[in-house]
């Protein structure tokens, strides 16, 4: 049997639904060895707009939310820089510095 974020229909923008983003996250439980007092969620671009929505409805399941952050001078590609590290912040060990 297909987890149920596998059975969505097709979709035609890039907005996941909240229901599909926590059944990716419970699916992970399941299958992987996940600890459930360090679950993260990022998202970029449109993508952040459904983590918000996930973190607003699902908080108590996460244990942190990758923070909007506005570089000076940069377009839309803000998250080369926040992920590789370049932007001087190390957003690894601050999610991994959050637990529930």
């Amino acid at each position: 049997m297909k987890p149920a974020f596998q059975n969505a229909p097709p979709r035609h923008n890039a907005f996941i639904q909240v229901p599909e983003i926590d059944a990716i996250i419970e699916f992970a439980k399941v299958h992987y060895r996940v600890d459930p007092k360090r679950i993260y969620l990022t998202g970029i671009s449109a993508g952040a707009f459904q983590t918000w929505a996930h973190a607003a409805q699902h908080y108590a399941k996460l244990a942190a939310v990758l923070l909007l952050t506005l570089y000076p001078g940069v377009g839309h590609d803000s998250w080369g820089r926040t992920y590789d590290g370049s932007a001087g912040h190390d957003v690894y060990a601050w999610l991994l510095s959050h637990s529930l």
